[in-house]
């Protein structure tokens, strides 16, 4: 299976990668920084869940979006970003990542999201929070696949490779 993980360059996405690559997926990798550490069978595609042509084209021929890409508290706290930055990556970014599938007709999207979902007095929580509403009305009919997770329970979310 192909599997596209949005912003894979970070620490989950390359946690995943590899463990994909072991159940025989085909892990692409769509960040806007290098991975730190390239792993053969896992190409990587420099761009933003902002840029709409990119997306789309990055999509095509997947089976599976894994949708981690967002700002996170860490940004927040350093003051390093500010709420139009978490509205335009974590909230309009996930628009665009489950339009980009839909037009492609791509169904399997895991979404990940933060247990900062209890925390909407931060900007990363309300971002969060948003963000899985927008996953709930995004999904075009009943047959799509979302699978919302925090980390702590993503390794269910994706579970063992069926074939």
């Amino acid at each position: 299976m192909k599997v596209l993980l949005t912003g894979g360059s970070g620490n989950l996405g390359q946690t995943l990668v590899p463990r994909l690559l072991d159940r025989g997926d085909t892990p692409v990798i769509l960040d806007v920084r290098t991975p730190r550490h390239f792993k053969e069978g896992a190409p990587f595609i420099n761009g933003s869940i902002l840029e709409r042509t990119k997306l789309t084209e990055a999509f095509r021929g997947c089976d599976c979006i894994v949708h981690i890409a967002a700002w996170h508290g860490i940004h927040e706290d350093r003051g390093e970003k500010n709420a139009y930055n978490f509205f335009d990556l974590n909230v309009s970014g996930t628009f665009e990542v489950f339009e980009a599938a839909a037009s492609l007709g791509i169904d399997k999207i895991i979404f990940i999201s933060t247990t900062s979902v209890h925390r909407p007095d931060t900007l990363y929580g309300r971002s969060k929070i948003s963000r899985g509403v927008n996953c709930r009305g995004l999904q075009k009919a009943p047959r799509d696949e979302c699978g919302h997770s925090s980390p702590p329970g993503l390794h269910s979310a994706l579970g063992p490779r069926r074939v």
